[in-house]
């Protein structure tokens, strides 16, 4: 129960730690017990924290074996891990849960994966490794990172590759804002120019008074605002990996979902009360019933008592924003292949693997240039997850890198020479056509025998820093000493074990019996 509560709260605090904690032994003293566990830790946070995340689920097991279950117990339960435990972690770790994500989908396929602290995971080893940040890559360009943090450069760069964009004005105050309303013609759009995920944005402006309300509410978020003409239609985001359609949602405003017999206010309030009896990093947003979910309902010709068809959604906030959550449809094989070659286009113009690109669009089954839709906006590393099913995320890994990302790593142990052993082997390799890099406890070499100056401790973390290199296409780790029993070796498997000295194998050492342990059975 402790490995299973240590996991969840890993989860939950989105740590890319996916590989389940195990017992090692136990050992009995007298009256107690010891038992000694192995659990997954991740760079970046401090070292204590994971010893905090043991003490705390030594802690809940303790506390749930004494405690009567019931939803009030749970609730209260979620609410302490909320504020003690998983705040305070993620303040710690920038990964968010796009990185949990991307690790899970490595550990399924096999790929070795580490976050090297900042959010950035490393995927695969040396030469054929990949690095991202959430769900972005280092074929990423940087500039395309810059463009896109600002809408009016993103539109301007696209228009100019003859692609739809939105027609908008910059503007730097309240006069300014209705002039430029009046020139678009009402309603129009206000919202922030450097801000992502609907923060500052307002739309179906159709006044002064509103753009004035709305031109506050922006100007409290950024200085830098435009309006823009509103174009009829519903967002879709699509999700481009390696110029190929990964997924497509419809992204509705906060909603519920008529079922033809509740009004509105009963749907809401048992939407709300099922998301209240889940942990609070599962929810979603709260479900409003307040001024602004009136007129949002009021657009569709419904009211807070109306009772929606079965199947139609009651939109209870105008778009979707990290502020208000939101609503997403899998709409992947409906969108039109003219839509897919335009949200490619949009990606490569922009010099991005992996891009979310936001259509507005009337109809996503018509191709654009006979609805009138926009590319509304492109996101560098967007949201991963939402539609994203096994089914389909194979396409995301394959558009990061090819095969399991693995380079051939060997180990030399046993007794006598073993860098001669070593470099016999690697001599073996080089005539394969592979170049191996050398690496032990206390020296590292090149292929081509060149001394590797490492500021490492040991033959762990000298090999851990040859696998970030990227220059490296083979290694071979020199075991000459007994280290890795206390450290383990900085990958999960070997592709060959090779044994120096004539030992039985009733007489090899430890070491040499723990390193058989990695070679994976023909």
């Amino acid at each position: 129960r402790v490995l299973a509560f240590y996991e969840v709260m890993c989860q939950a605090g989105d740590l890319p730690a996916v590989v389940p904690g195990r017992i090692v032994r136990l050992e009995k003293h007298e009256a107690q017990w010891r038992v000694v566990l192995r659990v997954p830790v991740v760079n970046g946070p401090p070292p204590q924290v994971f010893s905090d995340l043991v003490k705390s689920a030594m802690r809940l097991a303790a506390l749930l074996m004494r405690t009567r279950p019931s939803l009030e117990e749970a609730q209260r339960l979620y609410e302490q891990m909320e504020t003690q435990l998983l705040t305070p972690l993620r303040r710690q770790f920038a990964g968010g849960r796009a990185n949990s994500l991307v690790a899970r989908l490595a550990h399924r396929r096999g790929i070795p994966f580490s976050h090297l602290g900042g959010g950035v995971m490393q995927l695969g080893y040396g030469a054929r490794a990949q690095l991202t940040l959430r769900s972005s890559c280092l074929q990423d360009s940087a500039i395309a990172a810059r463009v896109c943090a600002d809408k009016v450069s993103t539109a301007l760069l696209l228009a100019q590759a003859g692609l739809p964009v939105p027609v908008h004005e910059r503007v730097n105050s309240i006069e300014s804002a209705v002039a430029a309303a009046q020139r678009l013609g009402w309603p129009v759009v206000l919202k922030p120019t450097d801000r992502e995920r609907g923060e500052g944005v307002s739309t179906h402006i159709e006044s002064v008074e509103a753009l004035r309300a709305a031109y506050e509410r922006a100007a409290a978020v950024s200085s830098r605002l435009l309006v823009e003409r509103q174009v009829a239609g519903v967002c879709y985001r699509l999700f481009i990996a390696g110029g190929e359609l990964l997924y497509a949602s419809r992204r509705d405003g906060k909603a519920v979902k008529g079922d033809g017999q509740r009004t509105v206010r009963e749907l809401v309030a048992e939407a709300n009360e099922a998301e209240g009896q889940r942990p609070p990093w599962l929810r979603l947003k709260p479900f409003p019933l307040d001024d602004l979910a009136e007129t949002c309902l009021a657009r569709s010709g419904l009211t807070p008592d109306s009772t929606p068809q079965a199947g139609q959604l009651a939109l209870l906030r105008p778009f979707t924003s990290t502020e208000w959550g939101g609503s997403a449809e899998d709409v992947t094989a409906e969108v039109h292949p003219d839509n897919i070659a335009l949200a490619a286009q949009a990606a490569t113009q922009l010099g991005l693997t992996i891009a979310g690109v936001d259509l507005m669009s009337t109809d996503i089954q018509r191709p654009w240039y006979e609805t009138g839709a926009i590319i509304n906006e492109v996101n560098f590393k967007p949201y991963l997850g939402g539609a994203l099913r096994e089914e389909n995320a194979d396409g995301y890994m394959q558009a990061l890198m090819s095969g399991d990302g693995r380079i051939p790593v060997h180990a030399v142990a046993g007794e006598g020479d073993l860098w001669r052993a070593a470099r016999t082997l690697q001599d073996t390799l080089k005539a394969e056509g592979v170049l191996a890099h050398l690496c032990g406890a206390d020296r590292a070499e090149t292929p081509a025998g060149q001394p590797i100056p490492l500021k490492a401790n040991g033959l762990f973390e000298a090999g851990v820093a040859l696998l970030r290199r990227r220059e490296v296409e083979a290694l071979i780790l020199v075991v000459d000493t007994d280290e890795v029993l206390q450290t383990g070796l900085p990958v999960d498997r070997l592709d060959g074990l090779h044994s120096v000295g004539s030992l039985e194998p009733s007489q090899q050492t430890a070491t040499l019996k723990y390193l058989a342990g990695f070679v994976p059975e023909p």
